[in-house]
């Protein structure tokens, strides 16, 4: 296991240095479209506002966005990831090489936090938090906890990866959230996942974009 993981973090380390030339930054305001899995990253989500937006490839099939959601007790700081999930070399075989090809990606995940992170506790491993459509073994989910540069100083934080495989068929979904240790983010976390960014789904309304009429209907703002 520890070989494979070390290979994984090698392929992800060369596959960082081939796309380097590739990958711009995306700053503009208003939604940015994923237009290849049909994905919107909006200025927010929920009480989640973005941050950077990076574009990986030529193509515009591998995007990522980093939101950010500021409470008294500390910062959730939250990416997403969006990207092909042909880069496994999934064929149409049969689920169980699917599952297989979904966890092997997942030990990438997990190895590079263990490489970038010296003595990281991993707190738990399992499954993702549920979402309709990702059948069981095509989700993954680590929690760790370990001391890291955040927010200006040098802290223990709680670092969770969650990952969904195959989704809608073509895409994988991944998550990086980093926050004080201690702060409970479960709530928000589940929240994002069901009404962020997501292939096939469109965004939620915008708090400025919608009124609330009288009778009870929505009218857009002015």
């Amino acid at each position: 296991m520890k070989t494979m993981i070390k290979c994984a973090v090698a392929a992800l380390l060369a596959a960082a240095a081939t796309g380097a030339a590739a990958q711009q930054r995306i700053d503009r305001p208003g939604t940015i479209a994923h237009a290849a899995a049909d994905a919107q990253f909006p200025e927010r989500v929920g009480e989640f506002r973005r941050g950077n937006v990076h574009q990986y490839d030529e193509a515009g099939r591998d995007i990522s966005a980093t939101y950010n959601l500021v409470r008294p007790t500390g910062r959730i700081v939250l990416s997403i990831y969006i990207y092909p999930a042909s880069r496994l070399g999934q064929t149409d075989g049969a689920e169980q090489s699917r599952v297989a090809l979904c966890g092997r990606e997942f030990d990438g995940v997990r190895g590079a936090i263990e490489a970038q992170n010296a003595g990281a506790l991993k707190l738990h491993q399992g499954t993702a938090p549920p979402v309709a459509g990702i059948e069981p073994g095509l989700s993954h989910r680590a929690v760790y906890r370990f001391t890291a540069p955040f927010d200006g100083e040098r802290q223990e934080v709680r670092s969770e990866a969650d990952l969904y495989c195959f989704v809608g068929s073509d895409w994988l979904v991944k998550y990086r959230i980093t926050a004080p240790a201690g702060l409970d983010i479960d709530a928000d976390l589940d929240r994002f996942i069901r009404t962020g960014p997501w292939p096939g789904r469109p965004p939620a309304p915008q708090p400025d974009e919608m009124t609330q009429a009288e009778d009870g209907t929505e009218a857009r703002a002015g």
